[in-house]
């Protein structure tokens, strides 16, 4: 994988690309999600990099994406994926999005229909307000205030529970105590002003391992495999 950035006027997005792209393997590109960083998908890199070409970011204001200023929408960061595929001359990719992964990716099939073979969802939920209760979307308008009331070395360690390979990495020098959480909450209010895509595209949740994707007058299965099927080597079905 070779490192390249994509300039903006907010800052520098960080990426990793196939050093030769073959033409004759599916595009496979993975977005992960919030506070996590490329590598985040190390052991689906290792598994697929014979098999498909393969992108990575680390998203804006994530990693070694930073610094960058903390003013952007899901609709930024999809017209920027769009702007680094295009560079790269990547045609029908299927988008591998861990939770704010998965929204990014859906704001991408939003703007951008027709353009991505597939879409894998791990973790992330519609975009949709008519799925969620009003409490819900409360509660979601809040969710700084939750993050600033919770010490930050128990949030790493709520958010790592569970995780099927956790490595211990390096903590960041630059932001001590308050200001990590500070950090997290700024995220969390720059998500807040991300507005919902628009109504051209529905996504409903079949099931675990796949989605339905229904637009006005016309409906389209599309296979999406989730992280158990992502882990066994199956995504090449989508090729």
């Amino acid at each position: 994988m070779e490192k390249r950035t994509f300039c903006t006027l907010q800052g520098d997005i960080a990426y990793w690309v196939s050093r030769k792209g073959s033409p004759d393997k599916p595009w496979l590109v993975f977005l992960p999600g919030l506070t996590a960083d490329h590598r985040l998908f190390t052991p689906q890199i290792a598994a697929f990099e014979d098999k498909a070409n393969l992108l990575v970011w680390d998203a804006p204001s994530h990693g070694e994406s930073r610094p960058f200023e903390l003013a952007w929408t899901l609709d930024d960061l999809a017209r920027w994926l769009h702007g680094i595929l295009e560079r790269e001359g990547i045609a029908r990719p299927i988008l591998v999005g861990q939770s704010l992964g998965g929204y990014i990716a859906q704001a991408y099939l939003d703007l951008f229909p027709g353009q991505a073979a597939g879409f894998i969802s791990i973790d992330s939920a519609p975009l949709k307000r008519r799925y969620f209760h009003g409490w819900e979307i409360w509660a979601l308008r809040h969710t700084h205030l939750m993050y600033l009331s919770i010490p930050w070395k128990t949030l790493v360690r709520l958010g790592s529970t569970g995780a099927p390979l956790h490595h211990r990495l390096p903590e960041p020098t630059h932001l001590r105590g308050k200001g990590r959480r500070r950090f997290g909450a700024r995220l969390q209010q720059t998500l807040g002003r991300c507005r919902e895509p628009r109504p051209a595209l529905d996504c409903r949740c079949r099931s675990q391992l796949q989605y339905r994707q229904t637009r006005r007058g016309e409906h389209a299965d599309r296979g999406v495999l989730g992280s158990d099927a992502l882990n066994r080597g199956q995504a090449q079905r989508l090729a």
